[in-house]
């Protein structure tokens, strides 16, 4: 009886553990179904609100009241970010500066969607910037979720919280929760860039045109707290390069550990840059592309402000066809693509200014670049005389002496050359001579040719 009592006692044991193993275990999938739920709500809101090209991210922090302190003042929810749009829905088409003036309108909080989860919806009705976390889900603290704890840039921790949203089951009984908050990579610091060795090509280093378009490695070390990086350091070089993790980034240092928990908000290791028109809903062009090849689809002739005249081909053609900054383009002189593409080109040529190539001078205008020396000071000598004719006509003769002092502001050498100045007056001389058989008023005028040397005087006469 007492080894049946001892079976039966056991085998009761085994069954309530494997029954409240299995509870546990149904629980944590019913937790992390529920946290898979609230993750794709996430995705689906970042798409929705950002995938449009026609939308700016911005975090609540950009409402600070004071920028003058460390702190965020007068922001309840620093750490939430919002997606602002920047073309009014259905009035796509409408001038520049009408769009300029509805998309920089901070007043109208209704344009702007939060990334967060809340009880309450965020509709324009309540502003969350300056409303705490717990007043927006019902006031009950029970229906908030902390997320993270970041520091505030002052030395205190502040957590990121968010609403806690009701999973319904079949009866309508709550069947759990979840969160979500997403945050801005875009405004972090790119912890982990580094620069790759450079390449080679025919046995000759070639350094990649990319290479300049973005900061070449980053260095840890100008942050005290991880002040033990060494950035000529091949190894810890090495280990930054192989973060791909916030929480990665202690293994660089275990000592960092603290720093990385409390400052999640200002770094990351996975930001990238796509350069987006956000007027237009385009990607914007690439200029490398313009000045290295023929294959952009920009053109020399193409003017650089788009939508500047109503008459084509000067009228930009796009998603806005029918915008206007009433501007004209060729009455003002506005410069076109080929005026930059010019003076990439004059700098590849460079050869140095002490025994470089002198270049021909040319005219500045809307399509290309200037090269010609400046006029850096001048000075003009004014005389007069008689000189007495055959007939005996007494003449008045005005004597003119210019002086320029020319200076070449291009590191290469210009071609001599001849240029035209023209020097015009206005005089206010009026001359009695005899019994007022001579007088002078008037315009006068006079034209001379130069070297194009530097310091070269001249003087004329006219």
């Amino acid at each position: 009886m007492a080894f049946v009592l001892l079976l039966l006692l056991s085998i009761t044991t085994l069954v309530q553990v494997e029954t409240r193993s299995s509870a546990t275990q149904v629980a944590s999938m019913r937790a992390k179904q529920n946290a898979l739920l609230g993750l794709n709500i996430a995705l689906g809101e970042l798409q929705k609100t950002t995938g449009p090209d026609q939308r700016v991210t911005s975090p609540a922090s950009t409402g600070d009241t004071n920028p003058t302190t460390l702190a965020d003042d007068g922001v309840a929810n620093p750490f939430w970010l919002g997606v602002y749009k920047t073309v009014e829905v259905g009035s796509e088409t409408q001038p520049l500066e009408a769009l300029r003036t509805w998309a920089t309108d901070r007043t109208q909080i209704d344009r702007v969607d939060w990334l967060v989860s809340s009880r309450r919806a965020l509709d324009g009705s309540i502003d969350p910037v300056v409303t705490d976390v717990v007043t927006l889900n019902g006031g009950n603290t029970a229906d908030v979720a902390t997320l993270a704890t970041y520091n505030d840039n002052s030395g205190n921790l502040v957590p990121v919280q968010a609403g806690k949203m009701d999973v319904l089951s079949g009866s309508g009984a709550v069947d759990g929760r979840y969160s979500w908050w997403v945050a801005d990579e875009n405004a972090k610091f790119r912890i982990n860039a580094t620069r790759d060795d450079t390449v080679l090509v025919n046995g000759q280093p070639f350094e990649p045109r990319w290479s300049v378009m973005a900061p070449h490695q980053s260095n840890p070390s100008i942050i005290s707290a991880l002040s033990s990086f060494d950035v000529t350091d091949a190894a810890q070089r090495d280990k930054l390069k192989r973060v791909y993790s916030a929480e990665s980034v202690k293994l660089v240092d275990p000592a960092w550990s603290t720093w990385v928990k409390e400052n999640g908000r200002d770094f990351t290791v996975v930001s990238q840059s796509v350069p987006v028109d956000v007027t237009q809903g385009r990607l914007k062009e690439d200029l490398t592309v313009y000045l290295e090849t023929d294959a952009s689809g920009l053109s020399d002739t193409d003017n650089i402000v788009r939508g500047s005249t109503d008459e084509k081909p000067n009228h930009y053609e796009g998603r806005f066809s029918d915008l206007s900054t009433q501007i004209d383009y060729d009455t003002d002189k506005l410069p076109k693509f080929g005026l930059i593409k010019s003076w990439y080109e004059a700098g590849s040529e460079i050869e140095g200014f002490s025994g470089g190539t002198p270049q021909a001078p040319r005219a500045h205008d809307m399509d290309q670049h200037g090269l010609h020396p400046v006029i850096l000071r001048t000075a003009v000598y004014i005389g007069m005389s008689f000189d007495v004719e055959p007939s005996g006509t007494t003449k008045l003769v005005y004597l003119i002496y210019p002086k320029f002092v020319l200076w070449n502001p291009h590191n290469v050498p210009i071609a001599p050359a001849k240029y035209v100045v023209q020097v015009r007056a206005q005089t206010t001389l009026n001359a009695q001579i005899n019994d007022g058989g001579f007088s002078f008023a008037g315009l006068f005028g006079c034209i001379a040719q130069y070297g194009a040397l530097a310091h070269s005087r001249w003087a004329f006469l006219c």
